[in-house]
């Protein structure tokens, strides 16, 4: 390597010294970034080191640049890796922006235009997709300012506990310098509320305090832990504390046969090299032991990796045979979960793998995975990007970037790309190669997090219009897979959408389904297929127009018995009392009727009583002039209400219960009579 000197002087560094600027925020880099700042706040920058709406403008500045950067090459803000080193970002920005000018509603995406339109020239990428940049970081913003302001209410409290005397005792100001922010409340913020811990450590460092880090990351490993759950017996099945033989599965890609070794098998945490296993395995007080890892030289089964599930099948022996349950990865070994269900397998002897015929579904699943990512690329856009999967035998799910549902339209597209690719039969070839020589192949996909050795599988397709690391089994033409059928979507988290799909038998096993639901449907509305949307839609309105008869009925029939209440009403010192049962009816209407009689008394206290699905409701008014009085409508049904077991409250002229005992719902009328009497004669 090349000898030099790292001083530091990055670009902005060289700008600050050609311009003549203390700051680099004060050159042309950041200027037209700082206008437009100013411009969505209503603030100035001052270029000042020390006031703190300054320091707003350069985090804000520098936050945006890296975020509008970031989501353009296909980071998206998460709980996770770099999604968590985005999210932290943007909600420092946010932080500052609530803080020092007064922003209630999201406001940085508002300043990406500005950014592209700046270093659009310069970086051309930027001027790909920016209104997606932008509807990425406005989401973000408004999630965490539904929090924020509880969040920092908390934040404050917990700084004033820690200068008291109580915080001392935990955190000694002899030993840590400044109060500190306990780690419970860090977690607690993070946890809840959505503040990344870095950014609460910040805000106590602001006021000369800190935070209990160490203490905050056990709670989170422990969250983390419970999070995940108890250990499988699978998993318990292959803990070793001693190194592991690396096995041969170089057979799995080949076929389901194979033919091996028994080196041995891992039980109780041990790896044993001797001896035989057999079907009658027992422990010391007879009990019927779990389930271990056989390990063979070498096998055809599949570990669970990559998003593939791990192979099932049977290893037989001269003498045995063993179930394989599930086929795990631990370093570079190969470990078969099972046990021996006829007579007994020992180490040393040869042994034939069989793997269960089910993983050529898995087989048909999997590259169809690789057809399904090239075809949300063509469809939604090159920010597509896979965050994970799950190839099963049975069906597959497929977890991409992106940031809202997919309309049918697009996913009919999807399917229609699919399916022409596997009509096509296509050639399916792996090839081995080195990393580097793999990453120069046009337009290969290797995916961000995976650890990838010097040597690398590549899957393509046809004439490499898909091409992708992968370690998986894979079909050899396309057209084995059948058929592709999208059944399911849905969020799995911020800005990641799961496609699940289908190929081969269950695919056509579910659009038989489909095709049954809807010749069931047909024959019920006496129609053919086509016609089933227009039928619907012409019931629809027949029910919207009954739906408009029923309420017009409702209206009609509440508003006979309101006015019977009011003619029946008595009269308190010039007040009428209107107390009764009302015919069940939509709260909406019951409400219009009470505010109607309200009007038309002129002075009243009003108590609406009426039973639906075995319970109570009760609405409660106090005309104004009442209210000046005394009168409490919110105190009237929570009294009233107590009677049929219930409870509720409201405002001084208006407000509502419910009860659970219908039974002696006259006897809550009678009490709010009763209560009204006496208030209104006490106020004459």
């Amino acid at each position: 390597p090349a000898k030099h000197v790292d001083t530091g002087m990055g670009f902005e560094r060289i700008c600050a010294v050609l311009q003549k600027k203390d700051s680099n925020y004060d050159t042309d880099v950041f200027s037209p970034i700082m206008d437009a700042i100013g411009k969505v706040t209503g603030k100035k920058y001052g270029a000042k080191l020390d006031d703190l709406n300054d320091v707003a403008f350069r985090v804000i500045a520098d936050h945006l640049r890296m975020l509008t950067f970031s989501i353009t090459d296909g980071a998206l803000p998460g709980n996770k890796g770099r999604g968590s080193v985005l999210r932290s970002v943007l909600r420092r920005a946010v932080r500052f922006g609530w803080q020092c000018f007064e922003q209630r509603e999201p406001f940085i995406y508002k300043l990406v235009p500005a950014l592209v339109e700046h270093m659009g020239g310069v970086f051309p990428e930027l001027k790909k997709n920016p209104a997606r940049v932008a509807e990425v970081i406005k989401g973000e913003e408004a999630d965490f300012l539904r929090t924020i302001e509880r969040g920092l209410g908390l934040f404050h409290q917990s700084l004033e506990e820690a200068g008291k005397p109580a915080n001392a005792k935990r955190y000694p100001l002899e030993v840590y310098g400044c109060p500190v922010i306990g780690d419970e409340i860090v977690f607690h913020l993070h946890t809840t509320y959505g503040f990344p811990p870095d950014l609460t450590r910040q805000m106590a460092q602001e006021r000369g305090a800190k935070v209990d880090m160490e203490g905050y990351e056990r709670l989170m490993r422990e969250h983390e832990e419970k999070s995940r759950g108890k250990e499988t017996a699978s998993q318990l099945a292959i803990s070793s504390s001693v190194p592991l033989p690396e096995t041969d599965d170089r057979p799995k890609w080949s076929g389901l046969t194979s033919e091996g070794k028994i080196l041995g098998w891992i039980a109780d945490n041990a790896f044993i090299t001797q001896g035989a296993l057999s079907h009658d395995r027992k422990g010391a007080g007879g009990e019927e032991l779990g389930p271990v890892g056989l390990l063979l030289d070498r096998t055809s089964f599949y570990a669970e990796q990559g998003g593939q599930v791990g192979d099932t099948g049977v290893i037989t022996t001269p003498t045995g045979k063993f179930t394989v349950e599930q086929t795990v990865k631990v370093g570079n070994a190969t470990v078969h979960v099972g046990r021996v269900t006829e007579g007994k397998v020992e180490v040393g002897q040869p042994a034939r793998t069989q793997v269960d015929p089910v993983r050529e579904f898995t087989r048909k699943n999997h590259t169809a995975t690789h057809l399904l990512h090239w075809a949300l690329h063509t469809v939604l856009g090159e920010h597509v990007e896979q965050r994970g999967s799950k190839v099963k035998p049975d069906e597959f799910t497929f977890d991409f970037s992106h940031t809202g549902p997919m309309t049918e339209a697009e996913k009919a597209e999807v399917e229609r790309l699919v399916n022409e690719k596997i009509y096509q039969d296509l050639d399916v070839v792996a090839r081995e190669m080195s990393q580097a020589e793999a990453k120069k192949l046009p337009g290969v996909k290797a995916f961000f997090g995976d650890k990838y050795g010097d040597v690398v599988r590549v899957i393509t397709i046809g004439d490499g219009f898909s091409q992708e690391f992968c370690g998986g089994t894979h079909l050899t033409h396309t057209g084995q897979a059948g058929f592709f059928k999208i059944v399911g979507e849905e969020a799995v988290g911020k800005g990641v959408r799961r496609l699940t799909g289908v190929t081969g038998p269950e695919a056509v096993k579910r659009v038989q389904q489909l095709d049954h639901v809807v010749h069931d449907l047909a024959d019920r509305f006496r129609c053919k297929p086509e016609e089933l949307a227009a039928r619907v839609e012409g019931l629809q309105e027949e029910i919207k127009k009954l739906q408009q008869q029923l309420k017009k009925g409702a209206v009609t029939d509440l508003a006979g018995a309101a006015d019977k209440l009011l003619a029946s009403a008595t009269e308190v010192g010039g007040a009428k009392v209107i107390v009764g049962e009302m015919p069940a009816g939509p709260e909406e209407q019951m409400r219009q009727q009470l505010d109607r009689l309200r009007q038309k008394a002129g002075s009243a206290v009003i108590v609406f009583a009426w039973t639906e699905d075995a319970k109570v409701g009760l609405l409660a008014a106090v005309t104004d002039d009442l209210v000046k009085k005394g009168a409490h409508a919110g105190k009237l049904i929570g009294q009233v209400a107590k009677v049929v077991g219930g409870g509720g409250g409201g405002k001084p002229t208006m407000a509502q219960a419910g009860g659970k005992d219908p039974t002696k719902m006259a006897e809550a009328l009678e009490q709010a009579r009763r209560v009204v009497q006496e208030q209104l004669a006490a106020r004459a």
